[in-house]
């Protein structure tokens, strides 16, 4: 129509230049606010659809979350080379971190070990316990460690962290498609593509996760502070390393339901564009009822992460004289913690949508009931 308009004016003798173009500019401002009236309208269809899908799910228990998460990788193999590329860049970031991780724990090993009086008669250094330590020795290890491990939290602030935001937004969104059976695309558009396209950009995600991380780490301080009280006090405090160490349990558990909601957060910003504290706020408000579970599962992979470095700590320290084993067990230990990372991002991404989707159920028995609405 638009085309045809000057046309027919030409063939009608109309000389005047200027009205074909106005009616052009015309059509063109009346086309345009009619497309801006359906892109307005379809996010809220298709967010009807996903609600109204979310419902027609069954709700999953801690074991059905497990079981949902494994079967991703499973219905798009695809998934599993995403992950493996989108991991790359951080991986070897975090095994570079690891390995000077390693190199500090060694020397200060070592020097405990020199000041240990063992009565266990191995070499293992936590034989002798509660430690007996130099104050002098342990000023000159904080101070000759100190410019290295200032370097690691840096580096990690910097780049570590930026890499892992990255990974963590192909991940959940890979994750998410997969799970709610959209069309995923090739691989390169879950890789480059969709994810940043329907994300937009990367300022929210990554300003939730600074609010997670400073969480985190003010949480992680507390724990430490009341198990360093708890060390610090003399055998005949009894009461109060009790009540020391109480608190410090009590913080861990929190802890872990906290991390739940953070890790939920996270992934609110990367599908709902709720970035920051408000993210945060919407994640704990859709999971109420259902923090047990997410507090089960931040077990399941704390689990992971303590007995692998434990038990990879334990023969590092064996084969401390040896670089190439040092290496390797960094590797293997590495390799194994990012597979727990990965897959923590897969879980908390069905979490979501199992909170999302009791939330929901709740809501729509709510309005049938004629009650109070719960948004």
């Amino acid at each position: 129509m638009i085309i045809g308009i000057p046309s027919l004016l030409t063939r009608h003798s109309i000389h005047q230049s200027t009205f074909p173009l106005l009616m052009t500019k015309r059509a063109n401002q009346n086309s345009r606010s009619f497309i801006a009236k359906i892109n307005a309208v379809n996010p809220t269809q298709n967010k009807m659809m996903e609600s109204t899908e979310l419902i027609t799910k069954d709700k999953l228990e801690f074991l059905g979350i497990i079981k949902e998460s494994l079967k991703i990788p499973a219905k798009k193999p695809t998934f599993i080379l995403l992950s493996f590329l989108t991991s790359v860049p951080p991986f070897c970031f975090f095994l570079w971190q690891h390995l000077v991780l390693h190199q500090l724990i060694y020397e200060a090993g070592a020097n405990f070990v020199a000041v240990y009086d063992p009565i266990c008669g191995t070499h293992w250094p936590l034989c002798s316990f509660p430690p007996r330590y130099s104050l002098d020795s342990t000023l000159e290890l904080i101070q000759r460690l100190s410019p290295t491990l200032a370097l690691s939290a840096f580096s990690y602030l910097t780049i570590g962290h930026f890499l892992n935001v990255l990974n963590t937004i192909v991940l959940v969104h890979s994750a998410s498609t997969i799970y709610a059976e959209k069309e995923a695309g090739s691989l390169k558009e879950m890789l480059f593509i969709k994810p940043f396209q329907e994300v937009g950009s990367l300022r929210g995600p990554y300003i939730t996760s600074i609010y997670n991380l400073a969480m985190v780490w003010l949480t992680l301080a507390g724990v430490a502070s009341f198990v360093v009280q708890m060390v610090s006090f003399p055998v005949n405090g009894l009461l109060s390393q009790a009540v020391f160490g109480l608190v410090a349990s009590a913080l861990v558990v929190k802890y872990l339901e906290w991390s739940a909601i953070w890790n939920v957060g996270l992934v609110v910003s990367i599908l709902e564009e709720k970035h920051g504290y408000i993210g945060i706020w919407v994640a704990g408000y859709i999971s109420r009822g259902c923090r047990g579970r997410g507090f089960l599962l931040m077990v399941v992979f704390l689990v992971w992460r303590v007995f692998l470095r434990m038990l990879f700590g334990y023969y590092g320290y064996l084969n401390k004289e040896s670089g190439s084993m040092v290496v390797l067990i960094a590797v293997g230990e590495g390799g194994l913690v990012w597979f727990g990372e990965v897959m923590n991002w897969v879980v908390c991404t069905v979490y979501y949508y199992d909170c999302k989707r009791r939330f929901l159920e709740k809501k729509v028995d709510s309005e049938k009931q004629g009650g109070t609405n719960l948004v």
